[in-house]
């Protein structure tokens, strides 16, 4: 039989588990082995270790449980996750919208955020590697899950784009890594407009890793311009805004107001990560 043959080139743990012939149980096995040796042969390593994982995962299963994602009760606006006790309202107030207090006290430009992980020290050290260690193939890792978040809502908005850099960051740096993203994310979305070079940073402004709120609306003032060939190009559009990672918004707003001020109609600020409000000033 044909099945003896095949037997022959399976592994000595295969008859040990199985025992007798059971044709059934040999078929799956032989898919399991099959799919494990692919994996290994064509697979990719954990984002966070060298652990073969298979390509549609990011992290092994033991890093994906140190992972930690955006909560489902976060704000409408900005996506800051809501901690207030919600248990005890009804079925209908849960579905309206939910605004954190900084959003109701002072409304964005933008109109909602989507996004994945909370900044914490896994994702921060792959978002550096990705920003500073030419770790570019991590845009396209991250560009599917953001993809995949994206999906029941994509066919709403028209344009993609990215918070630029200044040309002389860009200059040293040598790519654009919100573009790159952006660029991974309009390959799952090919119906809309890739414009990566919307807006234009047109103030060299300072590293804000280490700024608090007010320093960072200080140092970004007057930092962005629409690119006047857009000019009349996005009116009344819906675009989403991709960035790496929102702390204060800062950046995200003022680039919005730009945006708002020619006439587009919704802002979606989309990124990896953000920073959580009670661990900024």
């Amino acid at each position: 039989m044909k099945i003896n043959l095949i037997l022959k080139f399976l592994p000595k743990e295969f008859n040990q588990k199985f025992g007798q012939i059971n044709l059934k149980n040999y078929i799956n096995y032989f898919k399991q082995y099959t799919l494990s040796l692919l994996n290994i042969m064509f697979g990719q390593q954990c984002l966070l270790c060298d652990k073969i994982i298979s390509q549609d995962q990011l992290f092994c299963n033991e890093d994906w449980q140190k992972i930690k994602f955006i909560p489902k009760k976060q704000c409408d606006i900005c996506a800051e996750p809501i901690i207030n006790d919600l248990s005890k309202i009804n079925d209908f107030d849960q579905n309206l919208p939910i605004f954190c207090l900084k959003c109701l006290k002072n409304r964005p430009f933008f109109d909602k955020t989507t996004t994945i992980f909370i900044y914490e020290k896994n994702i921060k050290s792959l978002i550096a590697n990705l920003k500073y260690d030419d770790a570019t193939f991590l845009a396209k890792k991250f560009a599917k899950i953001i993809a995949q978040k994206l999906e029941p809502i994509a066919s709403n908005y028209d344009i993609i784009t990215a918070v630029p850099l200044n040309k002389n960051k860009l200059h040293i740096r040598k790519y654009n890594q919100a573009a790159l993203l952006a660029h991974y994310v309009y390959k799952h979305f090919q119906y809309m407009r890739f414009v990566p070079d919307l807006l234009i940073k047109v103030k060299n402004t300072v590293s804000q890793t280490n700024f608090d709120r007010k320093q960072r609306q200080i140092n970004l003032r007057e930092a962005f311009i629409i690119n006047p060939k857009y000019k009349n190009q996005i009116i009344a559009k819906n675009i989403l805004l991709i960035d790496d990672v929102i702390t204060t918004c800062s950046t995200a707003n003022y680039c919005s107001k730009v945006l708002k001020d020619n006439n587009c109609n919704e802002i979606r600020i989309v990124t990896i990560a953000k920073t959580l409000l009670q661990n900024t000033n």
